[in-house]
């Protein structure tokens, strides 16, 4: 199929930082078959690596409208939601992502940091360490990335000894 060559072409482009190329791939690829949920959301993504977050946000809510399976468009959503600030449907879209998969750190770490702006620290804290521990073994990025957050959290909560002792 000729969409499944431009998409491929597209995510090549996207991954090697080409963004200009990558969009007109994938524009190609949303021509040839203007339903696929993969189009939209990798288009969704290109949008969001491009800054251009509104029509980011189009793609990726087109994306998990017709295929509500993935996870990819559910946390790309939430994380084009928290930079537009658009919070409650930032939660959503992290809380829907876990419900596609429980063991996913990027989805906990991106909810700990919803929770942290909505000041809910408490839940923050528990988003951060549950992301902390999936992460631990499998992606050792991620878990330093939580437990830093947690440790910017209990410093801003007045708990600096646990905060440098432990996280930061």
């Amino acid at each position: 199929h000729l969409t499944d060559f431009y998409r491929v072409e597209g995510l090549v482009a996207l991954h090697e930082g080409k963004l200009d190329e990558a969009r007109d791939f994938l524009t190609a690829a949303m021509e040839t078959d203007p339903t696929s949920p993969v189009n939209a959301l990798v288009m969704g993504e290109t949008y969001f690596q491009r800054g251009e977050l509104g029509e980011a946000k189009r793609f990726l809510s087109e994306a998990v409208r017709v295929a509500p399976q993935e996870l990819r468009g559910h946390y790309f959503l939430a994380r084009v939601a928290v930079d537009l600030g658009e919070l409650p449907l930032a939660r959503a879209s992290a809380m829907e992502a876990i419900k596609l998969n429980p063991f996913h750190p990027p989805s906990y770490l991106l909810l700990g940091d919803i929770a942290s702006q909505m000041n809910s620290a408490d839940e923050a804290k528990n988003l951060y360490e549950t992301a902390g521990r999936l992460a631990r073994f499998a992606n050792r990025s991620v878990a330093a990335r939580a437990y830093y957050h947690l440790g910017l959290l209990l410093e801003g909560l007045g708990d600096k000894e646990t905060a440098k002792k432990r996280y930061l």
